[in-house]
């Protein structure tokens, strides 16, 4: 990750770039390269957000946004026409990945070697100028791809669900992952629904992931059948009800990075939330990306403050330089 002393260069690079036509080279202060083009292309159009414009902003939070997800394999998810256009998700780097960005070949689940793109600022950057806008990122490292650091639990309410069923059924989760000796890091999904991150303890498998987070939503949902439902299938799932999806815990499986962006209309990051901050009976707080930055030293204090809370000793904790 640069130092704060390196992201005015890194800034003024890309100025320069799209005072020059929207092309160039960023070099980062260990020589490594990224080639950039058409900054000035519309990732949201009807908010007037370019490339250029994405790639500052995460130059420009790189302290906040990258331990999220740093030494992680990605997946990106590509807009090529912007947001509001077709997209698709890419797992392969490809061959011709800069030197800026990271790549590992990592044993698929069948044991076959696959490359993949991994977490850091040049990886990022590197993202965006493919035209990505969705970057998940797996919950393990590559370092120890097979033992997660954290469960998922991902809650995704029906369009009728009612206001503020969100934030009561994070709370029960947290009820009943505190009577198991474990609590929660929350923050949105830049969508309609909440993650909550439950920091595990070092050397958990994801069988042991799994099993925890598929306890805590089978017995929510047993509690507030008309509230939530864990049913995979959206064509058994009650009306208004909220998902409770504890099935993104295998290896593999990848989760919206805190701090970035998602391909919604308003341009939403996945913000991190203080547990205070979720009030029952009212929707969470969206964080568009314009107001990101002027936000990001209180939501970086909840992010910190939260995992010094919520990990266990010697569990992993995403580091971040003081604001």
């Amino acid at each position: 990750m640069p130092a704060r002393r390196d992201t005015p260069s890194l800034l003024a690079q890309l100025r320069r770039a799209e005072r020059t036509g929207g092309d160039g080279v960023l070099r980062f202060p260990d020589g490594r390269t990224l080639p950039v083009s058409h900054l000035d292309r519309p990732v949201w159009p009807a908010l007037g957000i370019t490339k250029g414009a994405l790639l500052a902003h995460y130059v420009a939070t790189a302290d906040a946004v990258v331990p999220a997800l740093a030494g992680r394999a990605l997946v990106l998810t590509r807009h090529p026409a912007g947001v509001g256009g077709p997209s698709f998700h890419q797992h392969d780097p490809g061959p011709d990945a800069p030197d800026a960005a990271d790549v590992a070949t990592l044993p698929m689940a069948d044991g076959t070697p696959a490359r993949r793109l991994v977490g850091s600022l040049g990886s990022l950057l590197h993202a965006v100028q493919l035209g990505a806008v969705g970057v998940d990122a797996w919950h393990s490292r590559v370092d120890d791809h097979d033992v997660p650091d954290y469960a998922v639990l991902d809650l995704d309410p029906a369009p009728d669900a009612p206001t503020g069923a969100l934030a009561n059924l994070a709370l029960l989760m947290r009820e009943q992952l505190a009577l198991r000796g474990y609590d929660a890091v929350l923050k949105t999904s830049g969508s309609r629904g909440l993650h909550l991150m439950v920091p595990l303890d070092p050397g958990t498998s994801y069988d042991g992931a799994a099993a925890l987070a598929e306890e805590v939503a089978e017995t929510v949902a047993a509690e507030r059948p008309e509230m939530a439902t864990v049913a995979r299938s959206k064509d058994d799932r009650p009306p208004g009800t909220v998902y409770l999806d504890h099935l993104q815990n295998a290896r593999g499986k990848t989760l919206a990075a805190a701090f970035c962006a998602r391909a919604r209309p308003d341009a939403a990051i996945s913000a991190p939330l203080a547990w205070d901050d979720l009030v029952p009976g009212r929707p969470p707080v969206r964080v568009p990306l314009p107001e990101a930055r002027r936000r990001l030293a209180a939501l970086r204090r909840s992010w910190d403050a939260a995992w010094a809370h919520a990990a266990p000793p010697g569990a992993w904790r995403p580091a971040s330089r003081p604001a």
